[in-house]
């Protein structure tokens, strides 16, 4: 029990180290909350970036898929269109043997 009292020079000391390092630990909190919304910045900016190049690859996809059915109505069709033609020259080759087989009784 035998404290010293302080005097009013050591109690004006204390209270100026404590008001300087509170303004010390006020401009670091201040300079983490600056860092802290650009960080916030730059990652909405990189969200963002992510989303606009998911639309892209969706969208170049798609693109992609559309040409390529496309593409393969086109094959699609022109291979239909071919087999009809074979199919129409072996009836007319068929109409033809039949009519000669008419014509000549011994090549049946």
């Amino acid at each position: 029990m035998n404290e010293k009292v302080p005097t009013k020079l050591e109690i004006f000391n204390t209270v100026d180290a404590q008001g300087k390092t509170i303004q010390v630990l006020s401009e670091r909190i201040l300079k983490i909350e600056n860092l802290t919304d650009k960080q916030e910045d730059r990652n909405k900016s990189i969200i963002i970036a992510v989303l606009v190049a998911a639309v892209l690859i969706v969208a170049a996809t798609a693109i992609e898929i559309f040409f390529s059915e496309k593409e393969d109505r086109e094959r699609t069709d022109n291979l239909l269109e071919s087999v009809q033609k074979a199919q129409m020259d072996v009836f007319e080759v068929e109409t033809d043997l039949q009519t000669l087989k008419v014509r000549n009784p011994y090549l049946k």
